[in-house]
């Protein structure tokens, strides 16, 4: 039987420039292989290689999707086995904590020719700076959307006196061994638009709840509410965040019991006997929130096409790279890190 995959976004293009949850995504993970090395040195190829060979033996694995390029990972989390393998270079850096013990460093750069780097040593450096540039507008363009955006969301300060009962929901879910909590984002601002993610988290749970309808504030307060009663029963929780905003939280699944409560914003098309939907009274935009929607997504807009601008200079600038690479050996040590995670006991 082939493994399953989901596929969740570890960081994000946001309002507050890229903001990552990597740290949180890898909390409980017990091995952590660090891939460095410039862009178009194999990283995404190679992880890529992990997951199929993963879920060709019956291993479940989660994929996480670079939000910079929609062809690309970020990393691959093998829960089962507690391991993951990760892109650790510019923009989501990370280091070993514990070297050797928990992270080990797979630097692929040992195996370009830094010759054929140097003689475009000019060029690399400008489109680098080129790239940096235009993400620094796109931030721009998201920090002045999300003030628009606050206006959709003036009502935070309103006091809520509506009725929604976590504990009840929840039912018969009780304490588990492992109470583990992450912070994951379901949608991103990527180069090709805004991605949502959350009609796929939601298909492998037994049990979908779905908020539907009125205030972006009363929803995430509802699952405020669960988030509460979840860490009360000691479960394990996998809180998911929104686009624009790095702090709004539109999911919130209980993977070890097959459970998910998901915002939405209308009745989701592939409903199945056992969901349930929560209603909330519709409200009606005012002229001057009807405005400010019109205006942030146009300025989401803007800024999608300036990702758009960064990864097409982020090809540009892989090739010169992918020249300069032995993909012999990286395939190498694809094929030999795939066999050492297969031959791994730890998390099962």
């Amino acid at each position: 039987m082939t493994g399953k995959q989901r596929t969740v976004f570890p960081g994000n293009n946001s309002s507050q420039g890229f903001y990552s949850f990597y740290a949180s995504g890898l909390s409980a993970t017990e091995k952590i292989h660090i891939l460095k090395g410039g862009p178009g040195t194999g990283k995404s190829s190679l992880m890529r290689h992990v997951a199929e060979t993963c879920r060709k033996h019956g291993i479940d694995v989660e994929l996480w999707q670079c939000s910079s390029d929609n062809d690309s990972l970020d990393g691959v989390l093998i829960p089962s086995r507690s391991v993951a393998v990760i892109d650790g270079t510019a923009p989501h850096i990370m280091d070993p904590i514990y070297p050797g013990v928990r992270e080990t460093i797979i630097n692929l750069g040992a195996y370009w020719d830094e010759a054929i780097l140097a003689r475009n040593k000019c060029d690399i450096i400008s489109i680098s700076r080129h790239i940096a540039a235009v993400f620094n507008k796109a931030y721009d363009l998201l920090r002045e959307a999300a003030r628009y955006d606050a206006q959709l969301r003036d009502d935070r300060r309103e006091k809520h006196t509506f009725e929604f009962d976590a504990e009840t929901l929840l039912g018969d879910i009780l304490k588990e061994d492992t109470p583990l909590i992450r912070h994951l984002f379901a949608a991103a601002v990527t180069p090709k638009g805004v991605i949502d993610l959350r009609r796929a988290l939601c298909l492998d749970h037994r049990q979908r709840i779905y908020l539907i309808g009125g205030k972006r504030s009363q929803r995430e307060i509802c699952l405020k509410k669960i988030i509460a009663a979840g860490k009360r029963r000691g479960l394990a929780i996998d809180i998911f965040h929104g686009h624009l905003d790095p702090e709004e939280i539109i999911l919130v699944s209980f993977p070890k019991r097959g459970v998910v409560f998901s915002t939405a914003e209308q009745f989701p098309p592939e409903t199945r006997e056992g969901d349930k939907i929560i209603r909330f009274d519709s409200v009606p935009l005012f002229d001057e929130q009807q405005k400010a929607l019109t205006k942030r997504d146009a300025l989401i807009d803007e800024a999608v096409a300036h990702l758009r601008v960064a990864h097409r200079l982020h090809d540009e600038l892989e090739r010169y790279y992918i020249a300069a690479m032995d993909f012999d050996a990286v395939d190498s040590i694809a094929a030999e890190l795939s066999q050492n995670i297969l031959k791994s006991t730890a998390g099962l």
